[in-house]
């Protein structure tokens, strides 16, 4: 079966086509040919280095905003922050209530530098709940930054929009699998970043958030066909909802997991082409000792401190036991060796950052592993079928909670009616910046989880089902 070509992209990615994509003309500075999307990234870095305000704020991140559903009176351009006059995100998205989210915009050359733009999104957030954009026009990269933990962040959608509609994609047929990755990641960070979601939120909330006495009151029994459907499609919304959450995960999860292991390859490569230039220079009786002391390095590369690096520098050497010291040789074997050293310290830390990287992706990875070792039809192992169950064991486990509540086997209530009201009104009081957006909802889940694992402990302690924590909105 041939891949599908450009025309049928599915429909959420043809209607961000035409909604942004299309609308895309640039004019590089001292021309006065405009390009249209594809055939502007085309364009030297040097046309294109200064276009953070023509290209990306104006153009681009303007018209997702508008695809999004927000419009110009929904978001502050290019002021500071309240209190915060050296904090200037290129925009500031309002929901009903407070911040919905900051976008930060970079020109069109810029990778994402985790450690440099991880730390300026992270002052930008201070005080809201959390939720960033970052942009250079051919990736939206969309993020949570978690309260507990100022150096984490949950990745909500990374979508490639040059893969999807640049020069490349203009020109050969894509990846079926990269299309479906990244329609699933559209739909998601439209469902959670969208006016919908920002403007909707203190609604549900408050609609839910009743004693138990007015609750009962009001509420409708499942006795009549029509009350059952009610509950059954609205049910299934639920479901559909949270299993295109999980299915962006996973999906996104395989995809960097593969990433993650090409350059860790790549890095492993790197050190030992740095090795096969460092040995070789060394006088002759020192090369076998160094090249030893490497290699014992190796197996543990991004587990090294800079000390287990350094002490290459003492090595054995003639076959004595007596420490020889780099150092102590010629002027250019230190230099070689100062070299080398910074060479493979870097290529150390870069390891050790891409560990942290792939933890998350490889523990949604694993589980999918675990769980597709347990199937006995391999046609079942597809993400979309992980997903579903994802998403079933999840609504399950709240309704288990909600029975367990009403039968008042769980006192106090917690998940619902009266105890709802209590951790609402708890959150709005003592986290003002969380207001129209979240409910910290992970730690809402882990307290649920506390309380009713006691009773089916089984259900509720899967771990190829624990790593699913949906968004405070889908919650």
């Amino acid at each position: 079966m041939p891949n599908p070509s450009v025309n049928n992209f599915p429909a959420i990615i043809n209607g961000f086509k035409q909604a942004v994509i299309a609308k895309i003309q640039v004019t590089p500075p001292g021309s006065n040919v405009s390009f249209g999307y594809a055939d502007y990234l085309s364009r030297p870095d040097t046309e294109r280095s200064g276009d953070e305000a023509d290209a990306v704020d104006n153009q681009f991140a303007r018209y997702v905003l508008e695809w999004l559903g927000y419009k110009s009176s929904d978001w502050s351009y290019n002021q500071p922050l309240q209190g915060k006059k050296e904090n200037r995100p290129d925009y500031i998205v309002r929901g009903k209530v407070g911040t919905a989210f900051i976008w930060e915009d970079k020109n069109s050359t810029l990778d994402f530098d985790d450690t440099k733009h991880t730390s300026q999104l992270r002052r930008y957030n201070l005080g809201t709940a959390g939720y960033t954009v970052w942009c250079n026009m051919r990736r939206i990269l969309a993020v949570r930054f978690l309260a507990n933990d100022t150096s984490r962040y949950e990745v909500k959608a990374d979508i490639d929009i040059e893969g999807l509609f640049g020069a490349t994609a203009s020109s050969s047929a894509l990846d079926p699998e990269m299309l479906k990755t990244q329609a699933s990641v559209l739909e998601i960070f439209h469902l959670l970043y969208g006016k919908a979601r920002f403007s909707e939120f203190d609604d549900l909330v408050d609609k839910i958030s009743v004693d138990e006495a007015t609750f009962e009151s009001s509420a409708i029994p499942l006795n009549t066909p029509q009350t059952f459907r009610t509950f059954t499609t609205d049910s299934s919304t639920s479901l559909s909802q949270l299993r295109l959450a999980a299915l962006a995960q996973i999906r996104e999860a395989l995809v960097k997991k593969e990433r993650l292991i090409q350059e860790e390859k790549r890095l492993r490569q790197e050190w030992d082409q740095a090795r096969d230039q460092f040995v070789p220079i060394l006088p002759s009786p020192l090369k076998q000792a160094v090249e030893k002391a490497i290699d014992l390095l190796t197996p543990r590369l991004g587990d090294l401190s800079s000390r287990e690096i350094q002490e290459v520098d003492h090595i054995s050497g003639n076959g004595t036991t007596t420490p020889i010291s780099l150092s102590e040789l010629s002027a250019a074997t230190r230099s070689h060796f100062e070299k080398w050293l910074e060479r493979a310290t870097k290529i150390n830390s870069a390891s050790l950052a891409l560990r942290f990287e792939t933890a998350n992706p490889f523990r949604i990875t694993e589980a999918y592993r675990l769980w597709g070792e347990r199937q006995t039809e391999s046609l079942d192992i597809q993400p979309e079928i992980f997903a579903e169950q994802v998403a079933y064991i999840f609504f399950i486990r709240l309704l288990l909670v909600r029975i367990l509540e009403d039968k008042h086997i769980i006192r106090p209530r917690l998940a619902s009616d009266g105890g709802f009201v209590e951790w609402s009104s708890y959150i709005r009081r003592h986290f003002q910046e969380l207001r129209g957006a979240a409910l910290l909802n992970d730690i809402f889940c882990n307290i649920l989880t506390r309380k009713a694992g006691q009773y089916y402990m089984h259900f509720f302690q899967q771990a190829i089902f624990d790593w699913f924590n949906p968004d405070d909105y889908l919650m």
